[in-house]
């Protein structure tokens, strides 16, 4: 199951419980500030569902702020008592849980699917995809890009050397895969992460332009440096997108392409360290 499929599907039916609670449920209500409360629910789990924990963790503060404010009334002519503040404490512990465990949830849940089903194109060592997925994601963005026009960018985040240097063959694995999961958490659930090689991780970002990639590099750029403890010469990332890197990325997707144990390598590429870039570029890692 593609993962936009699932997030549609948890929505709607997010929709259909939220509505019949509203409507025929045991918190059946005529109350503008339960019905808006409920409704939050619905602005936390859509957070959630694109944008995983940490964006659900947004939502339900953004929800919990506005049903607060929301109740002040109550509370000014009623007090704090217990009839007043249970059914707030209700609501905020549910956004707690739908934003943070559900976004939890939806940020591992594409990646449990293609484990479970055997997909080969998942990475074993880091636990995201692979460099071949790479190669089509792009592949794909640029097509979708000639043919309609679609902002596509990829981040290529690179671990250098030295991060690893002093590590034995678990620690470093450990710290790949920490890697990973910083990146899949600081991106929509609707991008993907992928691992190429040698240190090098590539967000594949669909439907987005320069701009909205430099903001998302400069985030993930920090969150990995402050993960790795990596200085600015340790930890590096670049942007690369579809309008003024078409011919650079389709050489990429081609490198990626090729199995690692094969002899032959792409053209303008240096044997030096596993996994190189296009002609005419520094090797990726």
């Amino acid at each position: 199951m593609k993962y936009w499929r699932f997030e549609v599907l948890v929505i709607v039916l997010g929709i259909a419980v939220v509505v019949a609670s509203i409507v025929i449920g045991p918190t059946a209500t005529a109350d503008p500030t339960e019905i808006v409360a409920q409704l939050l629910i619905l602005v936390v789990l859509v957070g959630a569902a694109h944008w995983g924990r940490d964006g659900g963790f947004v939502a339900a503060i953004v929800a919990t702020v506005i049903y607060l404010v929301m109740s002040l009334p109550a509370f000014a002519e009623h007090g704090l008592t217990s009839d007043a503040v249970l059914p707030v404490l209700a609501h905020v512990l549910t956004y707690a849980f739908v934003g943070i465990v559900g976004g939890d949830v939806c940020s591992r849940v594409k990646y449990v699917f293609a484990r479970i089903s055997g997909d080969p194109l998942l990475d074993e060592e880091t636990g995201v995809y692979s460099a071949r997925y790479a190669a089509q994601a792009i592949t794909s963005g640029i097509e979708s890009y000639e043919r309609y026009q679609a902002p596509c960018c990829v981040v290529r985040v690179t671990a250098e050397p030295p991060v690893f240097a002093e590590l034995r063959p678990g620690r470093r694995r450990t710290v790949l895969r920490q890697i990973a999961g910083a990146l899949r958490g600081g991106v929509r659930l609707v991008d993907d992460v992928a691992y190429a090689g040698d240190g090098v991780f590539l967000v594949l970002l669909p439907q987005t332009d320069a701009a909205g990639a430099a903001a998302v590099e400069t985030r993930l750029l920090r969150d990995v440096r402050e993960l790795a403890d990596g200085s600015e010469r340790s930890i590096t990332a670049e942007v690369l997108c579809c309008a003024d890197r078409r011919e650079y990325l389709l050489d990429l997707a081609r490198s990626l392409e090729m199995p690692a144990e094969s002899p032959e390598e792409p053209s303008g590429t240096s044997s030096e360290e596993g996994t190189v870039g296009p002609a005419g570029e520094p090797p990726l890692a």
